[in-house]
């Protein structure tokens, strides 16, 4: 089943381009010239296909495979050999072992239950890898985005700065004035090289997790919709299968989290473990009978040559396995408080992140209908205000700077719609 779950992406996301050479130049920044145009879904294959952490999950699960094959081997036979000087007589053969009681089948279902519980572990890891590679993602985008902001607005200070001296020249404003607008000018120039260093250490971090040298360069481009889809236990994701768009309530996303999350699988499973270890420890009252057959010769006074065969019961009468057996009983009374609490854990996690979702698209349309658009029209006005030499430059820079404060505050707001979304991934347990 696949659930189609659509998130808006604003137009500035999707068409504001990738920040100059020249432009970096300004920030002190070593310009890379490779440039690798990356979507968040690629983004996120790749991680899964290179990752070293990722390759040692994998190989962690292949290891619980083998963990079966140990648990299904039989016993191997051994030789024998009892021999009598006194008596002149040698005997020589083998002897086995064959372990009664379905020892070996509750062996093998013990680890077979193991290898779920470690298939949900690496799941539960692979999603945190997962939530870990979308947030680095969204950073570095947003960062980028930033950068290309005051970028802009370093061009601004500038052309407000040029004006300043020519009216200062023409004896229209005073040397304060022109001070004001150096001091914007220079803050301007210092935000872009704290934000070009910001995108620069995001990006080592996504190239880290991509397992790709840091100085490879990054053309992120803007998240989009997503579509839920259910992952192999390898952590490959499945091809996505359109399906109508659906409406989803909170209801039906913790109901999901229930069903889907790899810490309640887990526990699910640790349960069907001890039921397991519990049969096994009750097989293991059942004793061995070992076997041993072979040639008997007596050299001696009328000796002769003949074949012995030996049986050997152990008596379970001080070892009745009380112990693993009241373990599992016990370990099993844990799991199950576990699971109530674990079941309220995640509905408050999916509750928190489905608000929190819906809280930043409110604040991201109240960016992109209000404030940002009332914000530019300021700016605009001002700046030609104070051009015609109708107010003093102190007009134009506060509503330059409110501009900043709302600009900024909008990327700040998609970046929380997409970690809440992230989130929001992660407490129901599937990629979305």
């Amino acid at each position: 089943m696949a659930l189609l779950f659509s998130v808006a992406v604003p137009a500035v996301w999707a068409k504001t381009p990738l920040a100059s050479p020249t432009k970096n130049l300004k920030a002190g920044l070593v310009v890379v010239n490779t440039i690798q145009p990356l979507t968040l879904e690629a983004t996120l294959q790749r991680v899964m296909a290179n990752n070293p952490k990722v390759k040692a999950l994998k190989a962690q699960a292949e290891v619980s495979k083998a963990q079966v094959v140990t648990a299904n081997a039989r016993l191997n036979p051994s030789i024998m050999s009892d021999n009598g000087v006194a008596e002149k007589s040698y005997r020589l053969g083998v002897q086995q072992t064959f372990e009664l009681g379905g020892k070996r089948k509750n062996r093998v279902a013990v680890a077979t239950a193991q290898q779920a519980v470690t298939a949900s572990a690496i799941a539960q890891q692979l999603l945190d890898i997962r939530a870990e590679v979308r947030k680095t993602y969204t950073q570095v985008f947003n960062l980028q985005e930033r950068q290309a902001v005051t970028e802009e607005i370093l061009t601004t200070a500038q052309h407000l700065l040029d004006v300043t001296e020519k009216r200062e020249q023409a004896g229209d404003v005073a040397t304060l004035d022109v001070l004001q607008a150096e001091i914007v000018m220079v803050n301007a120039r210092n935000e872009l090289q704290l934000v070009a260093y910001q995108v620069v250490e995001a990006r080592n971090r996504l190239n880290t997790l991509l397992n790709q040298p840091l100085a490879t360069g990054l053309h992120l481009t803007a998240p989009t919709a997503v579509l839920l889809t259910v992952p192999h236990i390898s952590g490959m994701m499945t091809p996505p299968v359109q399906a109508p768009a659906t409406e989803l309530s909170v209801e039906q996303f913790v109901k999901m989290a229930m069903e889907n999350r790899p810490e309640v699988q887990q526990n699910l499973q640790a349960l069907t473990v001890i039921e397991r270890q519990l049969a096994l420890a009750k097989a293991n009252r059942t004793p061995n009978l070992s076997l041993a057959g072979g040639f008997d010769k007596t050299t001696g006074e009328g000796g002769q040559n003949s074949l012995f065969v030996m049986g050997n019961l152990e008596l379970p009468l001080l070892n009745r396995q009380e112990g693993p057996i009241q373990e599992a009983l016990t370990r099993k009374a844990q799991l199950q408080a576990e699971q109530t609490a674990l079941q309220s854990q995640l509905t408050l996690e999916v509750t928190n992140a489905y608000a929190a979702w819906q809280a930043h698209q409110q604040r991201v349309a109240s960016y992109e209908t209000q404030l940002l658009p009332k914000a530019h029209l300021l700016v605009e006005k001002a700046r030609r205000s104070f051009e015609e030499g109708k107010v003093s430059v102190l007009t134009p820079i506060h509503a330059q700077q409110a501009f900043i404060s709302n600009h900024l505050g909008y990327l700040q707001a998609l970046q929380d719609v997409q970690n809440a979304l992230t989130d929001l991934e992660r407490a129901i347990g599937i990629p979305l």
